[in-house]
């Protein structure tokens, strides 16, 4: 006896595009960068525990989750797809896409602005505004990405970006001025040493205080191996 099922695809991938367009095929790409962008979160928090990333992640599930609620209480619907298009059952007010990406630029861009080391001249630290500025172009690609494929109107992806924009300032700002207080209580406690969490937001240059201290111990680790 055959069993007949109702299929229904995992839609968190599905970007589809007009056969031909490059532009479409970039723009379909560019459409997980928050996706992608999580998933490498996810990896460095597996990877070193530091408790700033811990909580960055935790703000943009907690922004995806006001995206979610939002979505269910105006149920605003998508814009018309062409036939033949697979049509998405959730609805389109405010675009994920947009929120959760100006949700992580807007926090990047004022890490990067305020919280990182600063250098002695404008010049050294003209790499923090390169970078911000193809953050922001990210932001605005991602944006019209969610337009130009149809998914999404410009009221919807314009809804999603402001409240990225207030919901990345806001927790930055929660972030900055309350939970860090806390980092290094939660880090030395005993369920931070089990899980081996650790604080980094008092280093203002992690990757060169890891460099100097790892490349110190590797030497004498080599001293003592030789010296056996």
């Amino acid at each position: 006896m055959t069993i007949e099922h109702t299929w229904k695809p995992v839609t968190l991938l599905l970007v589809e595009y007009p056969v031909g367009d490059h532009l479409g095929l970039a723009l379909a790409w560019l459409s997980f960068f928050p996706i992608f962008f999580i998933i490498g979160c996810l990896s460095i928090v597996l990877l070193r525990r530091d408790l700033h990333t811990i909580t960055f992640l935790a703000g943009i599930f907690l922004n995806e989750g006001i995206n979610l609620i939002i979505k269910k209480y105006l149920k605003h619907p998508r814009p018309v797809m062409d036939p033949g298009r697979y049509k998405l059952s959730s609805y389109g007010m405010p675009s994920d896409h947009a929120q959760a990406t100006s949700f992580i630029v807007t926090y990047l861009c004022l890490f990067v602005l305020l919280r990182l080391y600063r250098n002695a001249s404008l010049l050294e630290d003209l790499w923090k505004y390169i970078l911000c500025c193809c953050l922001v172009g990210i932001g605005g690609g991602v944006a019209f990405s969610r337009v130009y494929l149809g998914y999404h109107t410009w009221s919807q992806v314009g809804c999603g970006s402001l409240l990225g924009v207030l919901a990345g300032l806001a927790w930055f700002l929660l972030v900055h001025w309350h939970l860090s207080n806390y980092f290094s209580l939660l880090a030395n406690s005993p369920i931070g040493n089990q899980l081996l969490l650790r604080d980094c937001s008092t280093i203002p240059n992690v990757l060169y205080f890891e460099y100097v201290h790892i490349k110190k111990e590797s030497t004498h680790r080599q001293r003592r191996k030789g010296s056996c």
